[in-house]
């Protein structure tokens, strides 16, 4: 698990590196043909090195239970990015919103009901996998919220290139890649609970921090920050992913772990809609309306859609107004961005007191075992 964390985190930075250097030297369009051969390799050495995997016991795909959750998380997502631009009483806000939870609420009722349904929920019987799953859930919605505004922040308020950008991010990858191997080594020895938790801890630590930064602040602060949440990456992630596949039993690995990964997923994508709108919400509320106020229409609306639209306009003006709005913007993008980190601290605080309330600190009997159990007891009743 750490080494596939390390990994995954390896693509972090390699993103904006490759796109900034092609930026730089060749057609905009180069940063979209350059995954074609990644993903052409990636699938030949699957097909030549990836051992076949099959399920003696394959069960039908449940069509309803994907059509729920398909429709039920993309209009609750929606809903919440659209909160920003069009308000909470906006009809489309209020119908994909609660249209989406119904959804969600009504797959729960399916999946319970259901012969084979997508989802087998008593995987949730099992602490380590439920409170594991909520972990990496919120820690996937953290980091997520994280990349969405730090990066901005260094290229739009800070005037750092696509490249420079993705060097700017290593201090959080080399944190990760030092902390997985060390809470590998440890997670035996005292437990995935102690582990996960001080990984929460740190994350609280990070976040503080980088809610403390405004546009002019040294990265010497802003990387300090990106390397303790690495940090608390590197002991989060691997951490909780062991501790999911270590509670199911062999032939469920594969169900059980497609489910903490969409569960992952759905932090993610939640988490950049929701983190995404209140930054934004926050800058709204933070560029001076007053600096914008004689500019035409169209210009006022770019000004207040994001940082990068009021510095379009902003070079466009005279150098004194110019100034003044490239400021403004700049310090609501940081109010905004301190707004997230606030938000993100606050569920990792929430998080660390579940796992340290929740999370067994040993591995316990698997479900197939847990099952077994249950079976046992009932034939004795019968008798």
């Amino acid at each position: 698990m750490a080494i596939a964390t390390g990994g995954f985190a390896l693509g972090l930075p390699l993103g904006p590196l490759a796109g900034g250097w092609l930026l730089s030297n060749f057609w905009w369009g180069s940063i979209f043909l350059i995954s074609i051969p990644v993903v052409v390799l990636a699938v030949i050495w699957i097909m030549l090195f990836v051992p076949e995997s099959r399920d003696p016991h394959a069960k039908r795909l449940d069509l309803i239970g994907a059509a729920l959750s398909l429709v039920g998380v993309s209009a609750f997502v929606y809903g919440v990015i659209e909160i920003p631009n069009a308000g909470w009483s906006d009809p489309t806000v209020l119908v994909t919103m609660v249209g989406g939870l119904a959804l969600l609420g009504l797959l729960l009722v399916w999946l319970r009901r259901a012969s084979n349904p997508l989802v087998d929920l008593r995987f949730f019987r099992n602490a380590r996998f439920t409170w594991s799953s909520v972990a990496i859930s919120s820690v996937m919605l953290i980091l997520f919220g994280v990349l969405f505004v730090v990066p901005q922040f260094l290229q739009q308020v800070q005037g750092k290139d696509a490249m420079n950008t993705g060097l700017h991010l290593l201090p959080m990858i080399g944190a990760l890649v030092i902390a997985a191997g060390v809470g590998g080594r440890l997670v035996g020895k005292i437990g995935a609970k102690v582990i996960v938790t001080a990984g929460m801890v740190l994350w609280m630590a990070g976040l503080g921090l980088l809610s403390t930064v405004d546009p002019d602040t040294d990265f010497m602060v802003t990387g300090t920050a990106l390397a303790i949440m690495g940090l608390a990456l590197g002991f989060t992630m691997p951490t909780t992913l062991d501790a999911i596949l270590g509670s199911l039993p062999t032939d469920q690995v594969g169900a059980g772990s497609a489910l903490a990964n969409s569960m992952r997923q759905i932090g993610a994508s939640v988490g950049v809609a929701v983190l995404g709108s209140a930054l934004n919400s926050a800058y709204r509320n933070g560029v001076d309306d007053d600096i914008s106020a004689s500019l035409p229409q169209q210009a006022q609306e770019a000004v207040r859609d994001n940082v990068a639209g009021a510095l379009q306009v902003a070079e466009k003006l005279p150098a004194a107004p110019a100034g003044s709005l490239a400021d403004s913007a700049r310090d609501a993008f940081v109010a905004g961005m301190s707004t997230v980190s606030l938000i993100c601290a606050g569920l990792a605080a929430v998080t660390a007191v579940v796992v340290a309330v929740l999370l067994p600190a040993r591995d316990r009997q698997p479900l197939a075992a847990d099952e077994a159990e249950e079976g046992a007891q009932a034939k004795i009743a019968s008798l």
